[in-house]
């Protein structure tokens, strides 16, 4: 792994603003910085950060379907009491995740370790998944880079893959986020366009206009059912709604699932040490002092004649609230 500064792209913030890239600047400070990149190995890629990230995976669900069959460790995680039958069921179930974001430490020098697990909530997709692809095909063309030079990138890929191997064609979705929030709404909106990819209806709806029906059913601003939700709001705060007990009557499919609250958990890296014995995947509490590769890969591209070209370019909110602790009680009550 090496670690080489280029130069940045002449136009790349009026290229951010025609796109609605407009979180490239958070908090008055740089949020995207293109002025550096890192070059990989094949056998890095596959051995260092593909190889933990897939055995990570497979830990976590083996510690989900340890963790809801024991009331200590739903304890010792915070889980409510009145919640736990729907973390339960959730997975017994079989309700589909869709994707998570593991964030690793590494050096270059051996696998890949990893900090923490945003399985709930994670954002870094826009960028990633599209704004950072772009990047990539702007500095070839200019010759910045090497011709032949790759990018470890399919994200945008792998979740029209897995809208497509989970839903059937046709199917409605709806995507969620707090109204006001570019950050969050560029996620989900990336997440709605893989899902038109996939030959699936894709709706979104601010999270304060999401209402309830006098039969239990959630609705969405136009007063449409909402029978699959994507919502970028933590189960954490959402278990304390009272909408939360509509739930399991209203017939809604929610995404991520509610056992994904287990692995978001930060309690659950100290669970998943016991398992991680034999294969140290976990960094030590003192390792945390590694700053973690920042990943920015790729989710929607502008839509183009080659990629994406199923509808409209999408457009954003202009406006951005102070800090995610503008998070407000999500449901209103509609009959």
């Amino acid at each position: 792994m090496q670690k080489t500064h280029l130069p940045e792209r002449p136009h790349w913030r009026d290229h951010a603003k025609e796109v609605g890239f407009t979180f490239a600047d958070m908090h008055g400070e740089p949020y995207w910085d293109e002025s550096s990149a890192y070059a990989f190995t094949l056998d890095q890629i596959e051995n260092d950060l593909e190889d933990p990230a897939t055995e990570l995976h497979s830990m976590c669900r083996e510690a989900v379907s340890e963790i809801i069959t024991s009331e200590r460790l739903m304890t010792q995680l915070g889980i409510p009491e009145n919640r736990r039958d729907l973390v339960a069921n959730s997975w017994k179930q079989g309700d589909p995740e869709i994707y998570g974001r593991f964030d690793f430490a590494y050096d270059g020098k051996g696998p890949a370790k990893l900090l923490e697990y945003n399985a709930d909530t994670p954002t870094s997709l826009y960028e990633s998944a599209a704004f950072q692809w772009q990047w990539l095909e702007d500095q070839l063309a200019a010759g910045v880079l090497p011709e032949g030079t790759d990018q470890f990138n399919g994200i945008h890929e792998a979740l029209v893959a897995r809208f497509d191997e989970v839903f059937e064609a046709n199917s409605d979705l709806h995507f969620t986020a707090v109204a006001g929030n570019p950050e969050d709404y560029g996620t989900v909106e990336a997440m709605g366009w893989a899902a038109r990819e996939a030959g699936l209806g894709a709706h979104y709806c601010d999270l304060d206009k999401i209402g309830l029906s006098e039969d239990g059913q959630f609705l969405d601003d136009e007063d449409r059912r909402i029978a699959v939700l994507f919502k970028l709001y933590p189960w954490e705060d959402l278990f304390l709604d009272d909408y939360t007990d509509h739930i399991d009557g209203s017939g809604c499919l929610f995404l991520e699932p509610a056992w994904k609250a287990l692995l978001s958990n930060k309690g659950c890296c100290r669970f998943s040490g016991r398992c991680s014995k034999a294969t140290p995947t976990c960094c030590p509490p003192s390792s945390r002092r590694i700053s973690p590769m920042h990943w920015r890969a790729r989710a929607v591209p502008p839509p183009g004649p080659h990629r994406h070209s199923r509808g409209p370019k999408p457009t954003w909110p202009q406006a951005m609230c102070a800090s995610r602790s503008c998070r407000a009680k999500a449901l209103r009550c509609r009959s």
